[in-house]
């Protein structure tokens, strides 16, 4: 377990149903009262 600190960053590389992924098996609740999730661009995967 980790934990997230401001100003801190992060890639998100999968979003299922309300959680973030940070990469491998990284998952965090996408809970808008301590996370701010920017979507900026999509991936294309073909």
């Amino acid at each position: 377990m980790r934990q997230l600190n401001k100003p801190e960053s992060y890639v998100v590389w999968a979003e299922k149903e309300g959680w973030l992924n940070l990469g491998g098996e990284q998952w965090i609740k996408n809970n808008p009262s301590y996370v701010k999730f920017s979507k900026k661009s999509t991936v294309d995967s073909s």
